[in-house]
């Protein structure tokens, strides 16, 4: 048997606009309005000891349904843990396993209108589709146009999923960097669920290590420096996306046929790295890895290959990760970017005086600024109604999903 370990993944995509497409600049002051009120606690889920469906092994990621039902995607043990809007345990979506309903490696979920429920997994390489009762429904491979790993996958408003593929494909000789990269628009088990492209993408120039024998390889793929700024986007309600890559402040609106409508400007600009900004980064690149965050394992046997996502590298090879960093000369004014299903564009900035999270802007698609929360968390997915879950850790390092009710006033 082959074993190939993949050991950090760091993908750059690049968003490119219609070439002499009329866009409308839409230009935000640069000082802030605050936006004032606090998110009120309606529940939270998640202990260290308790019922099976109280304990987290890795929560990949979060999502609402039409009725404020949470679906909270348990990547450690294999399942989809689904409440209700009062935060009461309904129903658990899968298992580890090969068979129907099963997950090997899940690492993303969208809930589609219906109240469907679409979660693609890494090893199976397949979207494993439920029904909003919770019956399995089928499997649907994936289409080779997407890839067989994504760096995002979210709900489109239409159904389906928009994925983002990582900046590698596998192949009997291992991980092969790709050429061009797409957000695509995928509708699996559709009659027409062929990959609808809405933005192009070039690849980075990444690099690929490999090292041991052919028994047993290691592969390092490796993107740009720290620093350079990355694609971040998010679906919007008619069909759109909204999009950042650059490291100015500078927000890219697109409509559902990609093309970009508008972009939204604020006069912030990019600072020097400096030394601070440098060991801050390490320390967080150092807590993902310790906890799996961007870690693949491919094993290949027979021409055939299994991948696996998470688990702890040794502290060798973090050390021996951490002291290969590389960095860009200017730190992003962006540090994130979210939508949710009110249009709202929610825009982490890069703090002020240290790499890390900094205040949030909240736009509307188009272009009206709503204002600028000064000490608050990106929730890490919204409802319609307002609602906003967040996946944190207590004090003891347990890992918990907390679900608050946003205030009017951030509308």
């Amino acid at each position: 048997m082959n074993r190939i370990h993949l050991a950090a993944l760091t993908v750059l995509t690049l968003f490119v606009p219609a070439a002499g497409l009329a866009q409308q600049a839409v230009q935000i002051p640069a000082r802030d309005r605050v936006l004032q009120g606090k998110p009120q606690t309606l529940f939270a889920i998640g202990a260290l000891e308790g019922a099976d469906w109280e304990t987290f092994g890795d929560v990949a990621q979060v999502a609402f349904d039409a009725h404020d039902n949470l679906y909270v995607l348990d990547r450690g043990n294999h399942r989809v843990l689904v409440f209700d809007a009062q935060g009461q345990f309904i129903r658990q979506l899968g298992k580890q396993g090969g068979g129907p309903g099963e997950f090997g490696a899940p690492n993303g979920i969208a809930i589609e209108p219906d109240g469907r429920v679409i979660v693609a997994d890494a090893t199976h390489r397949n979207y494993t589709i439920f029904s909003p009762d919770g019956e399995f429904e089928r499997t649907v491979p994936y289409d080779q146009a997407a890839g067989m790993l994504f760096r995002s996958i979210q709900g489109h408003p239409r159904g389906g999923v928009l994925v983002e593929p990582a900046g590698m494909r596998f192949t009997p000789e291992g991980p092969q960097p790709y050429d061009s990269l797409p957000v695509l628009w995928i509708r699996p088990g559709a009659d027409d669920a062929a990959p609808v492209r809405l933005a192009a993408v070039p690849a980075p120039e990444a690099r690929v290590t490999r090292s041991g024998s052919a028994g047993e390889m290691r592969v390092s793929f490796s993107g740009p420096p720290t620093f350079t700024p990355q694609l971040r986007w998010g679906p919007l309600p008619d069909g759109g996306l909204a999009l950042t890559h650059e490291a100015d402040y500078r927000v890219h609106i697109a409509g559902p046929d990609g093309k970009v409508q508008r972009v939204i400007e604020r006069p912030f600009r990019p600072r020097k790295v400096t030394e601070r900004d440098k060991q801050s980064a390490r320390e967080r690149r150092r807590t993902q890895l310790a906890r799996g965050i961007g870690i693949v394992r491919v094993t290949s046997e027979g021409g055939r290959s299994a991948t696996s996502i998470g688990g702890r590298l040794p502290e060798e090879q973090i050390r021996q990760n951490l002291a290969n960093m590389e960095f860009a000369e200017t730190v992003p004014v962006i540090f994130g970017l979210r939508t949710d299903p009110l249009g709202r564009i929610w825009v982490h900035r890069t703090a002020e005086k240290e790499y890390g999270p900094g205040r949030i802007d909240l736009l509307a698609a188009d272009g009206r600024y709503i204002g600028t929360l000064t000490d608050e968390t990106m929730p890490d997915a919204v409802s319609a109604t307002g609602r906003a879950a967040y996946i944190e850790r207590d004090e003891f390092d347990v890992e918990r999903v907390v679900v608050k009710m946003l205030p009017a006033g951030w509308r």
